[in-house]
């Protein structure tokens, strides 16, 4: 059940979006809440004194993408299937690319540039379906 605050400024807002705005829309919000929840467990996990690998991030980041999915899902047109995912996906491209950079990677570039960008990708579009799924 939405408030009448989302039904009254969010809904006409978001109303006439292209589907483009939708891509902008999943690049904004992937990238927003893939960021916060990382920071959010991070520092659950300082207050808990655990320590674990730079990497842990990555997996911590895909909960913002399933928010974000989510999110997108509830208030986009049933005609918007892909275009948040794919915001979504810029977003892992261009921060494994600021990572990891372009080159040296051998066959760990399939893993950094596809199946972690795939994986998140499809991480959004599930929450996206989640959403649609809730809302039925």
């Amino acid at each position: 059940m939405k408030s009448k605050l989302i039904n009254d400024i969010v809904n006409p807002a978001v109303s006439g979006f292209t589907r483009l705005q939708w891509v902008a829309a999943g690049l904004i919000l992937g990238f927003f809440l893939g960021f916060v929840d990382t920071l959010l467990i991070a520092a659950i996990l300082g207050a808990l004194r655990i320590q674990l690998p730079a990497y842990f991030g990555i997996p911590t980041t895909f909960t913002g993408y399933f928010f974000a999915g989510m999110i997108l899902g509830s208030y986009a047109p049933r005609s918007i299937e892909w275009e948040p995912a794919i915001g979504v996906l810029i977003v892992v491209e261009l921060m494994m690319w600021g990572f990891m950079g372009l080159t040296g990677h051998g066959f760990l570039f399939i893993v950094y540039f596809i199946l972690i960008p795939a994986a998140a990708t499809a991480i959004c579009y599930l929450g996206l379906w989640f959403a649609r799924r809730k809302s039925n």
